[in-house]
């Protein structure tokens, strides 16, 4: 099983379906409450979300960047 992340892809927001940009603001709020109750390291873990009816894509959070749906990474599994 092979995962393909393109770190440097700009996102378009208009390029994102409802039911994913709901899932991104929910992984986003999940990281923010996770820093907020200094939970934040999670380098023996991390926190990924899919997108109903996209079972090849998982959503995941890029270590070092904000925490904003938008900076949520889509990861294809090929």
């Amino acid at each position: 099983m092979e995962f393909s992340i393109d770190r440097n892809r700009r996102i378009d927001a208009a390029e994102i379906t409802e039911a994913e940009w709901a899932v991104r603001v929910d992984l986003a709020a999940a990281y923010r409450l996770c820093e907020r109750h200094g939970w934040g390291d999670l380098t023996q873990g991390h926190l990924s979300a899919r997108v109903s009816g996209t079972p090849n894509h998982f959503l995941v959070y890029p270590r070092g960047r904000g925490v904003q749906a938008l900076d949520v990474l889509l990861v294809t599994k090929e």
